[in-house]
Order: structure tokens, then sequence, then C-alpha cells
């Protein structure tokens, strides 16, 4: 059993120390679920800046994902990852679009998202410090889309923006589907980062 649990990451053995059930508030901004990668060898971003957080009846794919009706409403949370530029300009390098199950996140609102989330956190330590979901696998489907029209102005983005999509699904403990997740990182300067075992 404890084997089972180490190899799904609810379980970190440390040699010599003992064994801990995983937690992103310990593992200070440890993120190993990070998909991507800049082309280049320089930061993805420089800055990450919420657009919105709002309910909103989920699209299918992410009702279906996370076993709720169709139509559902969800927590829906755009944000952008902006790189500065020397002259002071900004590029939008990715944009994520999340839904969360409200059942899960109960509480969360704009207010308390941008009093609460911490510059040093990520999302998934965000998540475990106020809510206790501590996100333990993912399952993941890349393509490639174009930002434009409706799509692009409802991202706040310029279009057209040409980008790497990846949509995934996060589970909790118990293999508990929480999280839906469409991340989109320019195409030109993005690269997908993976370790098959």
């Amino acid at each position: 059993a404890m084997e089972l649990l180490a190899a799904e990451n609810v379980l970190v053995r440390r040699e010599g120390v003992g064994t801990f059930v995983s937690t992103f508030r310990t593992g200070g901004y440890w993120n190993r679920f990070q998909p991507f990668d800049t082309v280049e060898a320089s930061e993805r971003y420089d800055i990450r800046r919420f657009i919105s957080l709002d309910e909103v009846p989920a699209p299918l794919e992410a009702t279906g994902a996370l076993g709720l009706p169709p139509e559902a409403v969800m927590i829906h949370i755009v944000r952008h990852m902006i790189r500065l530029a020397p002259e002071g300009g900004e590029t939008i390098m990715s944009v994520d679009e999340l839904y969360l199950r409200p059942d899960v996140f109960r509480g969360l609102n704009e207010a308390m998202l941008l009093a609460r989330f911490l510059p040093s956190d990520s999302l998934y330590k965000f998540y475990d410090r106020e809510f206790g979901v501590v996100v333990t696998r993912q399952k993941c489907a890349v393509s490639c889309e174009d930002l434009a029209g409706d799509l692009a102005r409802r991202l706040q983005v310029p279009e057209p923006m040409r980008v790497l999509r990846l949509d995934r699904i996060s589970y909790a403990f118990a293999s508990e589907p929480v999280e839906y997740r469409i991340y989109r990182s320019r195409a030109e300067s993005a690269r997908l980062i993976f370790d098959l075992n």
C-alpha cells in the first residue's frame, strides 16, 4: 500500500528522514506539473496577472472531465503570464483558463484570490493552503490553436495569437478530479517538456 501511494505521489519518501504526505505548502514553489519551457534559455515570464474570476456555465469538456452535469456552473479563472521588455513593453507569453469545482473550492471569489494569493504561490500551493486540495496527478492532451475573434476577446489577448494548447485534468487524493485547465502558450516561443516513466 505504501508503494502504491508513493507511486501516485500521495506520499514522499526522504531517505534517512521518513515518509510524508505530499504537500505544496512544505515544498516552496514546487510545481512538478509545469508542462512548458521556452525555446531559448530564458525565464518563461516575469509576472502573472489575474484577468478575471467569475462563475459561469462550463463547457462540456470541463463538466465531463470533472464528472459534473452539462452546463454546471463552475468557478472560471483567466490569468496571463507576461514577459516584460527592457524598453517597457509587455508580451503575453501564455494564457491560463481554469474551471474549478465549486463544491471543492467553496468561498473562492475574486476578492479572496487577490487578498490571499501570495507572490511566491503557485496555484497548487494556494489550493493546498486555502482549501486542503493537493493535486497528485494529471491527464493531458496537446493541440495547436489560433486565438482570434470572440475567443481572443474573451481571453483579452491580441489576435491572431497562435498557441500550443494543453488541456489537462488535475486530480487530488483518491483520484478526485478538481480542476480542468486550458493552458495556452505562444507557439513560436514554447516547447512542451515531459518525463515518461
